[in-house]
């Protein structure tokens, strides 16, 4: 009877760890959701015409960067422009080449990369506020600000793996931080990482070569670490991507950044990732965007995106990309037209 007991005990468990590592397998199986523009967008009116850019939206309007021309312009949600600076330079209030730009308390930090510098403008008007010398060479990759007005910068890492900055509101610099991921390649700009913050002040990192995100607090201590490469997207890409860094070991140039993951964006505890969806000449079926939830320091993939364009641009990776919480709508510029495509998408 015991033995029986025993034996039924053994099914029932062996059951639960079939199911379990049922539904983890359908949790990587998420069928693409194919997203069509709504709207092209070349030029705004006669004023600017779109070369490379970044943007970023509040409720009202939309702010666009343009590294190539020194540019920046606001519009409204229709893209209409409501006002334009163009003074190119390195003199107060001027632009040089502007990478990236950040909105916060009515108020636009911007990073002109050739300038090393941090210029504050207001939003509503356009008006030159003020600006710091940022005190090392960053990556270009997008910045963040935390609750508390301080600085996140990605930039080339040191031998331990740290490859973030933090400063505060004046440029100075607080600490450096990071963890050296295990790389059998032990090229040290493997270790270049994306930050972003969110709402709790924690910030959010990812490897832009191996594909791992990390939770810090607003001390630099790491909270969590998870590998990406579960889902099958990412694991694809990294697959492939190790190809190309094993080629790289036999030259001597050391300095480029092999990139898996391209850009992060966090709203709320959704976490947006572009990727680089390797898959060979055949690139009918590349993927463009995951949408991830981290909820108690745990992740989930919920959605795929890829975007359908009718263009080249869909078989390539995206130049950059904003997701607007208000609109619910994803801005993203073609890697080969330079066109602005503006996406509806439905996060519920």
């Amino acid at each position: 009877m015991k033995t029986s007991m025993k034996v039924k005990s053994i099914i029932i468990m062996f059951f639960f760890i079939l199911m379990f590592n049922s539904c983890k397998t359908k949790n990587n199986e998420i069928k693409v959701k194919l997203l069509k523009p709504e709207r092209e967008i070349e030029s705004i009116k006669d004023l600017y015409y779109i070369a490379n850019i970044n943007l970023v939206s509040n409720e009202d309007q939309i702010f666009i960067v343009d590294r190539s021309q020194g540019v920046l312009i606001a519009t409204d949600k229709n893209f209409d422009p409501q006002y334009l600076i163009n003074n190119k330079g390195d003199g107060p209030g001027e632009l040089q080449q502007p990478i990236n730009v950040v909105y916060q308390n009515d108020t636009l930090f911007i990073e002109d990369i050739q300038n090393r510098r941090m210029n504050f403008f207001q939003s509503n008007s356009g008006r030159f506020l003020n600006s710091f010398k940022i005190p090392f060479a960053t990556t270009g990759k997008r910045f963040s600000i935390d609750l508390e007005g301080n600085f996140l910068f990605s930039r080339l890492p040191d031998e331990s793996g740290n490859a973030i900055t933090k400063t505060n509101k004046k440029g100075e610099k607080l600490f450096d931080f990071g963890s050296k991921i295990p790389d059998p390649f032990s090229r040290k700009n493997n270790q270049s990482k994306l930050v972003q913050v969110n709402e709790n002040n924690e910030y959010i990192v990812t490897s832009v070569t191996f594909g791992v995100l990390e939770i810090y607090n607003s001390k630099g201590k790491i909270l969590s670490s998870i590998d990406l490469k579960e889902y099958e997207p990412i694991k694809r890409g990294f697959d492939s991507l190790k190809v190309d860094l094993a080629a790289l070991e036999k030259e001597e140039d050391k300095r480029s950044i092999p990139q898996l993951i391209l850009d992060s964006q966090v709203i709320g505890e959704m976490i947006f990732i572009t990727f680089t969806d390797r898959i060979g000449l055949d690139r009918s079926g590349t993927r463009h965007l995951l949408e991830l939830q981290l909820k108690n320091n745990e992740i989930y993939l919920r959605n795929i995106y890829r975007f359908v364009t009718g263009s080249e641009d869909d078989d390539y990776n995206f130049m950059s990309f904003h997701y607007d919480k208000y609109e619910r709508k994803i801005y993203a510029q073609g890697l080969i037209t330079n066109k602005l495509y503006v996406f509806p998408m439905d996060t519920k």
